[in-house]
């Protein structure tokens, strides 16, 4: 039997998008880094949306029907990422990339101090952004534990730093497949990986070909040999965040576990509401998105 052709990014996106929510579209921003691309459906209050890492916009589609109806659903691939342009991250200092980004993609975008809804490295851009430019920011919204919360990280993580093993990792994803991806999922994303639809996979494993340097690039500036870098810990970071800010956590969040987040509620002025997500992981909205959603609206005061 002849094997299934690979399909390109775009053409596994656009099935996504089909399979989802047909009403999305995609359109192409330039930057000062490069270019990026911005998905977009819905009509109403502006989410912007960040994606975590070794990820994509695309990430964000299985929340979005859920959404559509109330808001304006705006989602940005983050450099080396997605369909962005690839992006080499050796020697760059990725917080203030952080900021400049999202304050380039804000400013390009016409927003007035959006909501923005994050991700996993995704909420610590976003955190950083919001502290150095909190008049910028109208509210957050992290969805799964941020990244930067502790040193600790999982061991498959780690291993995209460790000499022995980046090796492998740089072959897992020139190869990557929908059952590399669901495997990956099940271990450190998902609480049910067989929910997971298989276009979903398809673009996942297409985004991790394509940017297989840069995301091995960026796993190595911001992880130490054992921990995170450093530099990546929120730690004071919390008491200069104003913006106010809500979580929403997995239940079963493979990163850091649900005691761990309701404790960041004392170390924020801003903190306004944490909602643990039953039987969900590090992507609460694809083991429940409709429990997710009604987060995210009653966070931003939609009744719908």
């Amino acid at each position: 039997m002849p094997k299934r052709p690979v399909p390109t990014l775009e053409t596994a996106q656009q099935q996504l998008i089909n399979d989802l929510i047909p009403t999305a579209r995609s359109h192409r921003l330039a930057w000062s880094g490069g270019e990026t691309q911005l998905l977009e459906a819905g009509e109403g209050l502006p989410l912007l949306f960040i994606h975590g890492g070794l990820s994509q916009a695309t990430e964000w589609l299985p929340l979005w029907p859920q959404l559509q109806v109330d808001f304006k659903l705006l989602a940005i691939d983050r450099p080396g990422h997605g369909l962005a342009t690839p992006y080499d991250f050796r020697g760059v200092d990725t917080l203030a990339l952080a900021d400049q980004f999202l304050a380039e993609m804000v400013a390009l975008l016409g927003l007035k101090q959006p909501v923005l809804v994050a991700n996993s490295m995704g909420a610590r851009w976003a955190l950083e952004y919001a502290v150095r430019r909190p008049n910028q920011v109208g509210r957050l919204i992290l969805v799964g534990a941020p990244a930067g919360i502790s040193p600790r990280l999982p061991n498959m993580m780690l291993a995209l730093r460790w000499p022995l093993t980046r090796p492998l990792m740089r072959l897992m994803f020139r190869h990557a497949n929908a059952n590399s991806i669901r495997q990956f999922a099940a271990q450190l994303l998902v609480a049910h990986p067989e929910k997971i639809p298989e276009s979903f996979l398809l673009a996942k494993a297409a985004g991790q070909r394509r940017h297989h340097t840069s995301l091995l690039t960026f796993a190595q500036r911001i992880m130490a040999y054992r921990t995170i870098h450093p530099a990546m810990l929120l730690a004071e970071k919390w008491s200069q965040l104003h913006t106010p800010t809500d979580f929403i956590w997995g239940e079963a969040d493979a990163f850091h576990g649900p005691a761990e987040g309701k404790a960041l509620l004392a170390q924020i002025p801003a903190a306004t509401s944490w909602q643990l997500i039953p039987g969900a992981g590090h992507l609460p909205w694809m083991d429940a998105p409709a429990a997710v959603a009604a987060a995210i609206r009653a966070a931003t005061g939609s009744r719908s």
